[in-house]
């Protein structure tokens, strides 16, 4: 069951990641103190990102999916 956040940021999730960019690339610009613990946040939060990503997957349907040409 998907919660109302969970859909409204679905819907939006290229907008989302373009402001997240344009907010981290102001921050890192303007407060050039934040790169070593920002560069120490990459590969947890990259991790994160590829956990919340696999979780939409479904997993049941990958046989079907594997046999569908077109999509391969």
């Amino acid at each position: 069951m998907r919660t109302r956040l969970a859909t409204w940021m679905d819907d939006r999730q290229v907008a989302l990641y373009l402001g997240a960019l344009l907010v981290g690339g102001v921050v890192g610009l303007s407060f050039p103190s934040v790169a070593t613990p920002a560069e120490h946040a990459i590969n947890p939060a990259l991790g994160l990102l590829l956990y919340a990503t696999f979780l939409a997957v479904p997993f049941g349907r990958i046989g079907h999916a594997l046999r569908d040409w077109r999509f391969l």
